[in-house]
């Protein structure tokens, strides 16, 4: 069980789907312009990083994604 699971209660497929979601915000990310888009992006880049070393999220970053994706995909 990743942590996204254990915390949030999320069926087993939520952290390759948050995986994509991530991806989605980064595409996103990187056609704006912006200093804000632009520390959004660097944070993003990061979280993937972080998912890269250690194959899951934290649940901080699973709420990361979750309200980034509903704010830039409404």
């Amino acid at each position: 069980m990743n942590l996204i699971d254990k915390y949030l209660g999320i069926n087993e497929d939520s952290t390759e789907d948050a995986k994509k979601t991530l991806e989605a915000i980064i595409g996103a990310l990187k056609k704006a312009e912006g200093k804000d888009a632009t520390e959004m992006k660097t944070q993003a880049d990061g979280t993937m990083e972080y998912f890269k070393k250690n194959g899951s999220f934290s649940p901080a970053q699973a709420k990361w994604i979750y309200n980034t994706s509903k704010a830039l995909f409404k």
